[in-house]
């Protein structure tokens, strides 16, 4: 009975991500709900996660949008196709525009066919292309992966859920047994113990908001997705490599229903 967390640190998927979906066809805008399951509620290209930027749910603001591999400039006729589609976030989308997938510099990488591990690697909060690969450092470079304001975000949920996780599963835990052994503590002991508890209080109270902003599953998630039988609610799920990757934390400790 636990809540999924996002990872704190960044982590490259090991494998693609696999198309579970098969929607019937219709206008792109359409398969917005099975294109947040499909690919984690993260952005298929720079990975940040739709909590990074929106804790309360990105479809309000439209934070994320639907990008088309094949843009729909160059191949109007796959427009409306679910294989020619990702889940990204606003900043990767609007970074790349209408420029061609395929240059005489390289080729956008499908995050359905590759595997980026495969052709990128990790320094700190940055995301690098690897030496040699003229397709990712141009989808690299057409997506804007180091951002300054990618770099900040991914560092912020570093440093923020490092900390919180920490607390809530070791220091918390440990200061909570040393409230209990003094709660008959009198006079002036009674006073430290009290500005002690209050001082537990905010910081727990601090740690529990910063991982229920960081729920894998995001508040606005879609409970159906249009015109599928039921069985398709199975779907519903997150992406394999994400499921492994996601910190668990008990729902009772965070005072939250589990995560289904």
């Amino acid at each position: 009975m636990t809540v999924r967390i996002v990872r704190p640190h960044l982590k490259l998927p090991q494998i693609p991500f696999h198309r579970r979906h098969r929607p019937p066809p219709r206008q792109y805008e359409g398969y917005t709900p099975c294109l947040r399951w499909e690919f984690g509620f993260v952005c298929a290209m720079c990975l940040l996660h739709e909590t990074d930027y929106e804790p309360l749910g990105v479809m309000r603001q439209a934070r994320y949008w639907i990008e088309h591999l094949e843009s729909q400039v160059a191949a109007p006729e796959r427009a409306n196709d679910y294989d020619n589609l990702v889940w990204t976030c606003g900043r990767c989308n609007s970074h790349r525009r209408s420029r061609p997938r395929t240059t005489g510099h390289g080729s956008i990488l499908d995050p359905t066919v590759a595997a980026w591990n495969l052709h990128f690697v990790v320094e700190g909060d940055r995301i690098k292309a690897r030496p040699g690969d003229p397709d990712a450092r141009y989808t690299h470079e057409l997506y804007d992966f180091d951002g300054p304001d990618k770099v900040g975000r991914r560092a912020r949920r570093r440093k923020e859920l490092t900390w919180a996780l920490q607390y809530v599963t070791e220091q918390n835990l440990a200061t909570r047994d040393a409230l209990n052994r003094n709660a008959e503590a009198s006079g002036p002991r009674r006073i430290h113990f009290l500005q002690h508890a209050r001082e537990v209080q905010r910081g727990w109270s601090g740690a529990r908001m910063v991982l229920l902003d960081h729920r894998f599953l995001p508040v606005d998630r879609p409970t159906r997705c249009a015109d599928v039988p039921p069985r398709w609610l199975r779907l519903h799920a997150l992406p394999p490599e994400l499921e492994r990757q996601a910190k668990r934390v008990p729902a009772a400790l965070l005072g939250v229903p589990p995560d289904p």
